[in-house]
Parts: structure tokens; sequence; C-alpha cells
């Protein structure tokens, strides 16, 4: 625990004889680390303007705690710059707020300590340096629209590197956003359900009539249905479906399945109706000649064309129609049933829309997705600040949420969260069941000024309604069931009579995290932080850090959790409030040192202070836009993650840095590098789950991951055939060659078999258990999302000892090892000329020393210079190892 953060210490008055403790330089200091048996201590400190006594109980387990070390060896070369994150906010219009940190996040490989040495101003407001890392930026009076600032960084050793921080400003908004939908319920008219059949139905709430009452149209059933409101504002009341017509005519796709978008294609100020239909998939647009004054009048379909004047066919039948690009002309978003999200650009001419050939890119930045199954998408402003946002959808019954980060122009889409739906009394519903995938849009249906969630899906053919619960209903739900439940709260959710609070609980800490995550303003998450830093002050006896017993009080543990998180993600880029949250909940040593210096929770029930202390020496090491996450469990001691509902989380088990070694390599390592390939499990586990967020890293570079491919293939063996463009294992061409080489008779039903097959003989044999650095490269080619995080396993046992092992690999025929173990330390390396590498012991005891790394012109790495050794490889532009050129004569270390 910090003491003492504001005012200098100046002495000890008095300290018991066993203990130890030090004053920083700044006056500043940590508690005092006790030996000996558990007991009650008191400490008196002394300093300026105070003096206080400090009681201290010391547990049994921190008895047990031993110091971990991190020995770095001398920098034999050059210094290099950190390397500044881009920064991006949204701020609200004439309300001047704290930018992100520009310090937290940016990455020194020599571990300097950064600081902000120059700035200039933002041409549509104004900067001031906080002193801390992060900025108040005022916007110009009345000012909407994008900002920017530019800033540089210093590590005090004459590194210097500059960074631009993107701000967009928007309008001011009273409606509430909301990310929870409860109450879900199938629509009806005269008490019978709206329901169209058995397949898909996309529904769009729209006032069709101009009454000012939202309307339901439906795409369903080979046909457009619309459900007038009678009712009113606050009470909708819709009558039977009937038909759309376009000049007369009903509007008819036999039985097949339509999708459906309503937008103002022709710029006159009014919706008109988009239509997508199965099997052809042409896109078609229905001009609404009403103009908004009486009910809309549809004029015939003008068909859409490509580029080149050919009838353009949408990617998907899964698709949305909206000006993501700011040029006032309808873009086409599409799904898919397994593969890539893609945009289509709209272009208006003459003839009429016409859209660009799609892509998988659908920001400025890139971004993509790519998932299954059944991936349906809708563009739609959740926040009600001008800003088309994106929602996809999944089979499994998730639905994210991604807030637009950019402008107009140049939309730019962030970390997505998820919405939450449920039925009477907030019970979870199974949209998997109900629906497939859900197909949804937004309106507030019973004007209380939240959006509500309209559904339809992939079957079922029913539209259902959602009640949207505003942000600050949730807070207050939160602490209405704290307030009641000031001591027995564990005790009460366990009740099966409770479970309405139970579930009404997991919704609200659901909901506050996504809201945080995406649609917040930066004032509501100043609001959200100051609210829980509150709240956890109040009942310590729920969100204090402390060892719950999780039979007795279940839950609490990761009730706890889930609210630091939140915490910590509503202002995780302002080192002041990081350390609000860690005085309010009591965090010490590791635990604090996490949060306070990388913005990262260790959640384990406190059982493990010495672990939390491991991985803070270590995250501290690591480039953080490659493993950016923010909370790393222990679920074992959590007792399970009941109320840890949200989060970037990586789970490990309840081991101990003492628990003793894993050799993280084959046998054929051992002569190699002796016990160096061993490390402490504990640690092993971290590193692999943390090497999971490399996946995401990699799939945002097509260059990356086409190496990633090509890495894969090559671990296969001759054997394996890549798709030429992508580089990735293309099974039909291997299932060819298997056919041509007599490995596969050519019967489709014996493939699975000559497959197996292949892997136990001499040739596949040798290749599964030498051909990958983790071995069994046919296991990964079935998880390759396995295939980075395994190799996490070894880089910090012994970096140049995997180094090592690759290279008698090659000697003894097996090329491919060198280089995924480059293409591996390429990743970890950031791009820069300078490096880290590692040795760690069985107790965590980590060994660092500092490698020069020389790239082709292309980036890849080719030469690793240690300072008294080096190697040199001849590579290829995509980073493959053609040649070994120089290896320092092995010695043992």
């Amino acid at each position: 625990m910090i003491c003492n953060r504001t005012n200098r210490i100046h002495n000890w008055a008095r300290i018991p004889s066993d203990a130890r403790t030090t004053i920083q330089p700044d006056g500043l200091t940590d508690l005092p680390t006790f030996f000996g048996k558990p007991c009650m201590k008191t400490v008196f400190f002394s300093g300026a303007i105070f003096s206080f006594f400090l009681s201290v109980c010391i547990a049994a387990d921190a008895i047990k705690t031993q110091s971990v070390t991190t020995t770095w060896s001398p920098d034999p070369f050059e210094n290099l710059p950190p390397k500044p994150v881009v920064r991006r906010f949204i701020t609200t219009v004439n309300i001047p707020s704290i930018t992100p940190s520009v310090i937290l996040d940016s990455f020194d490989v020599e571990q300097d300590p950064i600081s902000v040495s120059s700035f200039n101003q933002a041409q549509q407001g104004t900067v001031e340096d906080l002193l801390n890392g992060t900025f108040l930026y005022t916007p110009h009076l009345d000012y909407v629209g994008d900002d920017s600032f530019e800033y540089t960084l210093d590590d005090g050793r004459g590194g210097r590197a500059s960074a631009t921080m993107h701000i967009t400003v928007v309008p001011h908004t009273d409606n509430a956003s909301s990310t929870t939908f409860t109450d879900l319920a199938v629509f009806t008219v005269n008490d019978k359900p709206i329901t169209y059949g058995s397949g898909a139905s996309v529904p769009r709430v729209v006032d069709f009539d101009s009454d000012g009452d939202l309307d339901l149209l439906v795409g369903a059933a080979g046909a457009v249905w619309l459900h007038r409101n009678t009712g009113s504002k606050t009470s909708p009341l819709f009558t039977q479906g009937v038909r759309l017509q376009s000049d007369g005519k009903d509007i008819s796709f036999g039985t097949n399945r339509v999708s459906i978008a309503w937008v103002d294609v022709d710029a006159n100020g009014t919706g008109d109706l988009v239509t997508i239909s199965d099997p052809d998939r042409v896109v078609q647009y229905y001009p609404n000649t009403a103009n908004g004054l009486h009910d809309c009048v549809l004029a015939s379909p003008i068909v859409c064309e490509d580029a080149h004047g050919s009838v353009f066919r949408a990617a998907d039948i899964r698709a949305d129609c909206g000006d993501l690009t700011g040029d006032g002309v309808p873009d086409l978003l599409t799904g898919s049933f397994s593969g890539s999200v893609k945009l289509a650009k709209g272009v208006r001419k003459a003839s009429g829309l016409t859209f660009e050939e799609p892509t998988s890119q659908i920001d400025k930045d890139g971004f993509s997705i790519d998932g299954s199954y059944n991936i349906n998408v809708r563009l739609f402003d959740l926040d009600h600040n001008g800003l088309l946002d994106l929602c996809d959808s999944y089979n499994w019954g998730t639905i994210r949420v991604r807030r637009n980060y950019g402008s107009n122009q140049s939309p730019r889409f962030g970390q997505s969260g998820e919405l939450g739906i449920s039925g009477h009394d907030y019970e979870t519903v199974d949209l998997h069941s109900l629906c497939d995938g859900g197909i949804i849009d937004f309106g507030d249906l019973d004007g209380d000024g939240t959006l509500d969630l309209i559904l339809g899906g992939e079957k079922g053919g029913s539209v259902r309604f959602a009640r949207g619960i505003s942000i600050r209903s949730h807070l207050t739900q939160f602490r209405n069931v704290l307030s009641e439940h000031t001591h027995d709260l564990a005790h009460f959710l366990m009740l099966p009579e409770n479970k309405k609070t139970h579930n009404l609980l997991l919704t609200s800490v659901a909901a506050l995290y996504d809201n945080i995550e995406t649609l917040a303003s930066p004032q509501d998450k100043i609001r959200t932080s100051d609210a829980f830093l509150e709240i956890i002050n109040q009942y310590p006896q729920y969100f204090a850090i402390q060892s719950f017993d999780v039979h007795t009080q279940p839950g609490m543990a990761s009730l706890a959790v889930q609210t630091w998180l939140t915490t910590l993600i509503a202002r995780q880029f302002d080192p002041d409030a990081r350390s609000r949250l860690c005085d309010a909940a009591g965090f010490t040593d590791g635990y604090r040192g996490l949060v306070e210096q990388t913005g990262l929770i260790y959640a384990d029930n406190n059982r493990n202070p010495r672990g939390a202390e491991a991985i803070r020496q270590w995250v501290r090491t690591i480039p953080r836009e490659i493993y950016p996450g923010t909370c790393i469990t222990a679920n074992d001691w959590l007792g399970g993650r009941t109320y840890l509902v949200r989060g970037h989380l990586k789970n490990t088990f309840n081991g101990s840095p003492e628990s003793g070694g894993e050799y993280g390599f084959s046998e054929d390592a051992r002569p190699i590098i002796g016990t160096r390939g061993s490390e402490n499990l504990f640690m092993t586990v971290v590193h692999h789950e943390a090497s999971h967020d490399v996946d995401a890293f990699v799939r945002r570079s097509p260059a990356l991951l086409q190496r990633w491919g090509r890495v894969l293939v090559a671990a296969g063996g001759p054997d394996m055939r890549a798709d030429p463009v992508t580089g990735w294992i293309d099974m039909n061409r291997t299932r060819q060659h298997f056919h041509d080489v007599g490995h596969f008779d050519g019967n489709p039903a014996h493939w699975n078999d000559a497959w197996k097959q292949y892997w136990l003989q001499s040739t596949g044999a040798d290749w599964k258990s030498y051909g990958f650095m983790r071995g069994n490269i046919p296991w990964f080619y079935d998880a390759v999302q396995e295939s980075l995080a395994t190799q996490g396993n070894q880089h910090w046992n012994t970096t140049e000892g995997r180094l090592e092992v690759a290279i008698d690999r090659w000697m003894n025929g097996y090329k491919s090892n060198l280089t995924e173990v480059l293409f591996f330390l390429d990743i970890w390396s950031a791009g820069l000329s300078k490096t880290l590498f590692y040795e760690t012991d069985d107790a965590c005891n980590q060994v660092i020393r500092f490698a020069k790394l020389g790239r082709t012109n292309s980036g890849a790495i080719h030469r690793i210079d240690l300072g008294d050794r080096f190697y040199h490889f001849s590579v290829d532009d995509m980073g493959t190892v053609i040649d070994v050129l120089h290896v320092p004569t092995r010695t043992p270390r």
C-alpha cells in the first residue's frame, strides 16, 4: 500500500526491527516489507506537516513472498527514442476535456522514463499540458468536427519522437444511450405474434406516414411488409402487416429471402427503400416520391450498377445501407455466413446509385471484421452524435457494438462492446435458439428518450421488441442493490427467490462496462468513474482488495474485479485516476504497480502478490500495442467469474510463481540449451495467454498476416501447398498434391484418414515433431489461433535459446523453424531496431539483455547483434530465411 503519495516523508520516526522500507528521492514511500510471523504491527510516520500511526496486519501468505528480480545487462547500443502511440478521443461541443495519456502504452525499449517535451496548439481549440501525460483540450466556441495537435515525447537521453492526438468534437445530446435491452417479447397484432414463416426477418422502424410515430417495416417471406403504428409516441400499437407496393404493384421476390434498408438515396430529404434478395443479390432502390408530406409513395425500382455499368450484386444477403463515408451517398455494408464484412462505397451518377468494388477494409485505418456464422450488420447512430456506429451480430447470439471514433468523412471503429438482451425479470435469453443470429434495428418506441431494440433474425420469421435501459438507470440499480444489502449481499444473491436481483446486478455491471467501452462521452466516463470510486470507498467490505471466502461469499470476488475494471477503463489513460482507484481499493505492491504503471489489473482474490509483481515486472518491458489487455484473472481463486462478465481478459490458473518450471521445448532442445528451456509454469501461462493478442495485432497488417500463413505452411514440410495470394495453407491444392504423389487415392471419403495417416509415416511424422518449434503442426492447422500464442511458451523462457534450437533444426534439415522464430521476434520488437532478449528461471526471475536488429528494406529481421556475438541470415522480402550466414560459437550460458 502506498502510505503517502502527496506529502514528503522526511524519515521514519520508529519502525520495527523486522521490517524494511525505502524513501524514494521524491519523498514518497511504500509500505514497509515485514518478515517473520503473522501479527499486527504499528508504524509511526513523521513528515513536514503531519504524523500518524498506521496499524498493519501481516497475513501468513505475505510471509511466503520473496522478491521477484529483473536483472538488466548493460546496453552496448545507441539509445532509441520512445515509440509513441497515436491517440484518438471524442469530446462534446463547448466542453473542456482531458485527453488520454500519451505516455501510457508508449514504448521505450530501454525503459527510460518518458515525458512530454513539446506540443503545438490545435487549429480548432486550445491545448494545455497537464504535466502528467494528458492535456486539457477546449474546443472553440460551438465548433463541431475534427481537430488534432502534435506532441513530442522525450526519454531524457536525447531520444525524441512525435505523434498526433486526433480529436472529434461532436454535438451535445440529451438522449440517453444504451447497450442493454430487457423484457424481450414478440410484437403482437390483436394479441397474435408478428411472424412470417420460418425464414429470415429483417426489421426497420421508420416514420412511414410522416405522422411523428415510428412504423414497422419487415423484409420477410419474399416481400416487404408495413405495420402502421396507430398508437402514440409512448405506446405503439401496430396494425396487421400489408405488402408494400411500388408503382401500384406489390413488391414481390417470390419466396426468396429479402433484406431491406431505409436511406435517402436520391438526396431529396426523404428515405427510400433499398432491397437485396436471394439468390442473385441484386441491389435496387425504390424512390420515395412523397417528399415527407404524407404516406410514402414508392416509384418503380432502379437497379444499382457497378463501376463498369453492369448489374451490381451484393457480396452477401446480410446487408445494410448508410452514408458511412460522409459524402452524402449511401454505402453498402455486407455481412457473411462465414468470412469478412465488406464495404462497397456508393457513388451517385446520372443513371442512379452505383457501387465500387467491395473491400474488407471498412474504415480509414484498414479495420476489418472476419468471423462466423451468420454475421449481420447494422449502421446506426447509437450515441446520437451524428456519426454512424456499427453493430455486427452472430448466430451464437452475440451482438457487438463498435463506436465510430472518426468523422463523417473518415469513419474509425474502436474496441467493441456487446449489446445485452434479457427477457422478463432480466432472465438471460438464448438468441441462438430463438433466431440463429439477430437482425436488429433501433428506435425510441416508448418515448422515454432511450433507444429500444427491434429484433428479427435468420430464422423463425418473428419480430421482437426489447426496452432500452439508460446507463443512468443501471447506475441507480447498482447503488440500490448495495445500499439494501450492506453486509449480506452474497447470502442474499445465493437464494433462489432473489434470482431477479442477481440477474439485474449481472445486467447492470455488464451494461456499465459496455457503455464505457463504446458509447459514453468523456463527461459520462468521468461521472461513472467518480460514482464507482464513491461506491468502492463506501463499501470496502465488498470492493477493498481482500481474500474472499468463495464458498461463503460466492461471486463477491468477481463483483469486486468487475467494479475495479469498469472504474479503470472509464479513465484508464488518466494517471491520477488510476492512482485514485488504487487508493480506494487499497491496492499494494505489484497489484498497485500494475494499475498505475501499465493500466492492468491482476485478479486473483488477493492470493498471489508475488505473481502480481512478476507480471508487473514483465508487462513493463513489452509493447502494449501488441498486448493491450486490461485484466489477467485466476478464475479458480475467484471462485469463477460470476459477475466478471466484461473486459479485455486473459485467464491463468491459481498457480504461484514458486510452483515450479515447465520445459517449453521438445527433447531435442536439451542438448542445445539445457535447463534454460524451463520457465516458471505460472508465468508461462501468462505469456501464452497474453500472446493470444498477437493474433489481432497481426491481422491488422496484411503483410504480417501473409507471413503468418507462410510460417505455418512451411512448418508442415514439403507436401503442404499454399494459396498463392494469401500465403495460407490451401487444402484443395494440398489434397491434389497428396493425390499426385500417392498419399491419397482421390476418394473424398478417404481424405481424413489419408491426412491422419500422413502424419504417422516417416516424412509427415518427422515434420510433425520438428517442423514447428512447439511441434504437432497438424493440430495448429485446425487451431490457428493457438499457433502464435504457443510461441509465448518459449520466447520469454530463453529468447536466444529459442534461436539456437531453431538453428540446430536448420542444420538438421528443418529450415522452417528459423523463419518462425524471427517472425515472432519481429512482432514483439514492434518494428524497432533494438529489442529485448530474456532468460527467465523457474522462480520468475528474469535476466534481460539488449539486441540490435538489422532489417531488410521490407523490414524483416536478418541480423541480431548481442554485443559480444551476432547472428546473420539471408532472408527474402517476406522474412523467410534463405540461408544462415553467421552464427556465434555456442558456449554454455
